[in-house]
């Protein structure tokens, strides 16, 4: 029996071991860094959503595996679930949610939480290898998380934040990154069990945020060899028409080498984007990806020019001008 192990041991040492991937009880992703871009379903969480406030008040999680099946079906690789908000215990419904989408999905769960012991706790009971969303340099979650990462085997987005708020430019983002990145890998982790948050800010308030967030993706890819992702709605923040500017900076970013992007994968535009832009970068069965995916959804723009043809012929006066 020592024997076998010994050889057993002597042949894993030696094999190629895919560490960069996420799990859930019955199924594994793999997160390339030049693979299939994927999409961090954002919807199950609270803020802003008054029907599922209620919902959870009242302690169902119908809306919650409904959101999950949902996100599924329109094409989400992992599910972020977040249960923070007044009036619930935050950390028994996040153990009920994590023990319910664990039987309804077989996507990997991103534990969403400001609260340590939260993470925790749903880390514990999670069946599978979970993300944890997130881990910065504000000292309650730079201290006690990454020690949490490394038991539970977690991977986890690593966000450019200190306790002073906000990077002041992108130097002090970078100083960030390489701190929080240096004390994981002091304490056993690896790069591929980080995915670096390229903390996009509204396009409204810093007329350069797209393209700082961009040089961070390209960085953390191209010199760090780490993964990325970004909350994606931030961007367009109090601006009209938000989609455009969404499914046009996912295009910039995923040429710059964005791995994941926390977005709702329900809006068509979105998800076309992402597989036109990895068809695009030639990306392994990209083109088989994207003739899958429209033709079992349409695109709502095709569509649109039928229906503006049929108005056009009903009135050439019109001149071919919609009024």
């Amino acid at each position: 029996e020592r024997d076998y192990i010994g050889k057993t041991s002597c042949y894993q040492r030696g094999s190629s071991v895919i560490r960069r991937a996420l799990s859930g009880e019955r199924f594994t992703k793999e997160i390339a860094l030049d693979g299939a871009f994927q999409i961090i379903g954002e919807r199950i969480n609270p803020t802003g959503k008054k029907a599922l406030q209620a919902e959870l008040r009242s302690g169902s999680l119908d809306m919650v595996t409904e959101m999950a099946e949902a996100q599924e079906a329109a094409g989400a690789a992992v599910l972020d679930v977040n249960m923070g908000m007044n009036g619930i215990d935050e950390k028994e419904m996040m153990l009920k949610a994590v023990k319910e989408l664990s039987i309804v999905t077989d996507l990997p769960l991103s534990i969403d939480s400001s609260h340590v012991d939260v993470v925790e706790a749903a880390l514990r009971i999670y069946p599978g290898r979970a993300l944890i969303n997130s881990i910065s340099l504000e000292p309650e979650k730079f201290e006690k998380l990454i020690p949490v990462a490394k038991k539970y085997g977690a991977m986890f987005i690593l966000l450019p934040l200190s306790e002073k708020g906000l990077p002041k430019d992108i130097q002090e983002k970078k100083e960030i990154i390489h701190t929080i990145l240096g004390a994981a890998l002091e304490q056993g982790l690896c790069k591929e069990d980080i995915v670096v948050d390229g903390l996009v800010a509204t396009v409204g308030a810093n007329k350069k945020a797209a393209l700082e967030t961009l040089e961070t993706i390209s960085y953390c890819k191209n010199e760090l060899g780490l993964a990325t992702a970004c909350g994606l709605s931030n961007i367009s923040f109090g601006l009209p028409e938000r989609m455009y500017v969404n499914s046009t900076f996912m295009a910039m970013a995923i040429q710059a080498g964005l791995t994941m992007a926390i977005a709702n994968p329900s809006q068509d535009l979105l998800m076309h984007t992402v597989f036109a832009a990895d068809l695009l970068m030639n990306k392994e069965e990209a083109d088989i990806r994207y003739i899958d995916r429209v033709a079992k959804r349409k695109i709502s723009v095709v569509a649109g020019e039928v229906a503006a043809d049929a108005i056009i012929e009903k009135n050439p006066s019109k001149g071919g001008l919609l009024s």
